[in-house]
């Protein structure tokens, strides 16, 4: 069954300015991260709308919610405040009827360990009485849980906090974020197979094999997105439209940051399941000098220190786990 989510971003442009980073706020930063979480989600084939076509307009937070109707989950992502500076930990409010608090534990744990926030993740509900009826006090919540959706308002860390705004505002941490929080919500939905989407940049024949002598399918228009499957290295690359799978040359496509990129290990160097040693599981695995990776992105720590997440296979399962940076070359 395909799964349908809606996405909101909790705040108008320039709501919520950061008081330890000016250059932040909480409007627009999450406005930023909602469209690359809608990009990672659809890459997993699933369904996924927006509250709002702008992010200059608001919403009433209830109407919001509400637009969930006939969606399996409604999320809105924000960043969180505090009088104390050096509060950190995510949190993920739920439904106080508890049908989805497994994922917001999950999701809450996803942003603690790419973040690598030094305060644990959690959830958290809200509620409020009237008339012997106990609600939820969120209006996003509220509104989608009226028209029968679970409804979760994302907290990713807080603004107030130096160090996470820091990492908030950095491009490539904001990506591997979307990339993390879209692959447990995948995953909780039954969903592992994540198809990597590419650009046609050119109008071309998408033929069925690698070789113009064996005819084409159809003629694919300039823009148009495929799923991008491998690069055959001989000029042609391996992709799926329209449920056919055939070949494209590769001066016809764009496969922008959608194939993730390839390194070697510079030296041995140990695998951890964190940034931060603090808050990082060593995995008793080091991976031997020379070893070629699969890199999914490369990331700031609040630190300061510069991380690579790579893929790698432990005990015969394909892990994600961490390496310094400057201990891996990309090829």
């Amino acid at each position: 069954m395909a799964i349908k989510i809606l996405l909101d971003a909790g705040h108008y442009s320039g709501y919520n300015v950061s008081p330890v980073n000016s250059k932040y706020n909480e409007g627009d930063r999450m406005w930023d991260f909602h469209l690359l979480l809608k990009t990672e989600l659809e890459a997993y084939g699933i369904t996924v709308d927006t509250t709002r076509s702008s992010k200059v307009t608001d919403k009433d937070v209830y109407i919001r919610g509400t637009a969930g109707k006939g969606y399996d989950l409604v999320i809105s992502e924000h960043s969180n405040a505090s009088s104390t500076q050096s509060t950190d930990y995510p949190v993920v409010i739920v439904p106080f009827n508890n049908k989805i608090t497994d994922l917001g534990e999950q999701i809450a744990q996803t942003i603690q360990i790419t973040m690598g926030t030094i305060q644990s993740g959690r959830t958290m509900t809200r509620t409020y009485v009237s008339g012997n009826v106990t609600y939820d006090y969120y209006g996003v919540i509220r509104g989608a849980v009226f028209v029968g959706t679970p409804g979760i308002i994302v907290e990713n860390s807080f603004h107030t906090n130096s160090k996470m705004t820091a990492w908030l505002l950095n491009d490539a941490n904001l990506k591997a974020l979307a990339k993390a929080e879209a692959k447990t919500i995948a995953n909780y939905f039954g969903i592992s197979t994540y198809k990597n989407s590419a650009k046609i940049t050119t109008k071309c024949q998408f033929y069925k094999k690698s070789n113009i002598a064996k005819g084409s399918y159809c003629v694919l228009a300039k823009g148009t997105t495929v799923e991008y499957v491998k690069d055959q290295n001989n000029g042609w690359s391996k992709v799926s439209y329209n449920g056919n799978t055939g070949y494209v040359k590769n001066s016809c496509i764009d496969k922008g940051t959608s194939k993730y990129k390839k390194g070697v290990t510079t030296s041995k160097t140990s695998l951890r399941t964190g940034m931060l040693v603090a808050k990082s599981t060593d995995t008793s695995v080091v991976a031997p000098k020379g070893k070629k990776v699969t890199v999914i992105s490369s990331i700031t720590a609040p630190d300061g220190r510069k991380w690579c997440q790579i893929k790698y296979k432990i005990n015969g399962k394909t892990c994600d786990c961490y390496v310094v940076k400057s201990k891996v070359n990309m090829e």
